[in-house]
This record gives structure tokens, C-alpha cells and sequence, in this order.
């Protein structure tokens, strides 16, 4: 009996910028790209979220709000980042937003983090304490 390989993980891409309009970005996107090529699980780029020229101290941003309400529509499994302040600075709204993605089966994960499984562990930790 041959079994079905696992679908491919969904995978969103966001990245922000809040000096650099382009240049950044596109630095950003490449390196999402090339990890989640490394990854061994298959991985399809469902959609990339872009906000250049934004501040992370606000989540009122486009490009997360169009991300969370694909999450919303079950249509990713994954965000990835470069770093989670990309998707706020604010520890306890960075803390929410993981809550909120949690609540429809999505997780974020950066580069790093896949790679190194204490770095998650610690991300965790600082998660749940500025949720505290």
C-alpha cells in the first residue's frame, strides 16, 4: 500500500519595512524564499504581504490586515518572517497576533527558528509572558 505524501504546508510571506520601500523588502522576500526552498517538508507561497514605508508600532498596516483575514479564510498554515518584530515591535500585540493566528490553525515562524528549536523555545517564552 503506497500512502499519499502530506499536502504541501500553505505558507504566507510578510515583510515590512518602515524605512526602506523597496530595497529592504526585496532582501526580506528573497531570504523567505530561499528558506522556505530549504525546508524539508514541502512548502507552497500561497500569497507574499508587503508593507513598505510602515511603522511596527501600529497594527493598523494593509498588508497584515489582508493577512489576517486570509488566515481567517483557513487558507494558510504558516506566516513566515525575517524576525518577528517585521510584524510588530510591541511584544504583548506580537503576543495577540500569534493568539489570534493560533485560533485558525496558523503558526509564525522565521528563518531562524525552524533551525534552531531553543530559539522557539525562547520565543515562546517571551510570548507568553508580554500576554501575561
Amino acid at each position: 500500500m503506497v500512502s499519499e505524501p502530506p499536502p504541501p504546508i500553505r505558507t504566507a510571506l510578510y515583510i515590512r519595512s518602515a524605512t526602506e520601500p523597496g530595497g529592504s523588502l526585496n532582501t526580506q522576500e528573497a531570504r523567505l524564499r530561499a528558506s522556505v526552498a530549504d525546508r524539508p517538508a514541502p512548502h507552497v507561497i500561497v500569497r507574499t504581504f508587503r508593507d513598505p514605508a510602515t511603522s511596527g508600532l501600529t497594527l493598523d498596516q494593509p498588508g497584515l490586515r489582508d493577512l489576517l483575514a486570509v488566515a481567517a479564510a483557513h487558507a494558510i498554515d504558516v506566516v513566515m518572517v525575517t524576525g518577528l518584530d517585521r510584524l510588530t515591535r510591541s511584544p504583548r500585540d506580537r503576543a495577540d497576533l500569534r493568539h489570534d493566528l493560533a485560533a485558525h490553525g496558523v503558526r509564525i515562524t522565521t528563518p531562524d527558528e525552524e533551525r534552531d528549536p531553543a530559539f522557539a523555545t525562547l520565543i515562546q517564552q517571551f510570548s507568553a509572558l508580554a500576554a501575561s
